[in-house]
């Protein structure tokens, strides 16, 4: 146990957990209840570091995964464009149809070689925040469903 009464093992957990999920060192010992100055002292060390690159690397993992199924879904719906089998309003259609072609353009920029300055889990996250703005967009005028 800390000074503090907490468990020292809970509190690296989850100041790793913090920082693979992109928090600052500042949030990490907020969400840890520690200090910056304790949070910083733990993940510096072998232990914690490591374990933020094991969290990290699960968490790009089950994202890519993640990023795989819909893009497999969106590769049938605009399959499903192209052969004018698409079903629903034009406002449903234009919304799917932006979000499936934006994540197939994800995907082919995903092949490239990510930025130096960037590790692949931001570029990913970074990505991945691209495909959501896509829902926040306005949709056209709704009119009648497409046949």
């Amino acid at each position: 146990m800390s000074s503090t009464g907490q468990d020292s093992g809970a509190v690296n957990e989850l100041l790793a957990a913090s920082m693979a999920m992109g928090a600052t060192v500042a949030e990490a010992a907020r969400r840890a209840g520690v200090s910056v100055s304790t949070a910083r002292r733990r993940l510096a060390l072998e232990e914690v570091a490591d374990r933020v690159v094991e969290l990290t690397h699960l968490a790009t993992t089950s994202a890519v995964v993640d990023l795989a199924g819909e893009l497999d879904k969106s590769i049938r719906f605009l399959a499903m464009v192209r052969d004018g089998v698409a079903v629903g309003s034009s406002s449903q259609l234009w919304a799917r149809l932006q979000a499936a072609t934006t994540l197939a353009n994800l995907a082919v920029r995903q092949q490239a070689p990510p930025e130096p300055e960037k590790d692949p889990a931001t570029v990913l996250a970074e990505r991945l925040g691209e495909v959501l703005s896509v829902w926040s967009q306005p949709a056209p005028p709704e009119d009648s469903p497409a046949s």
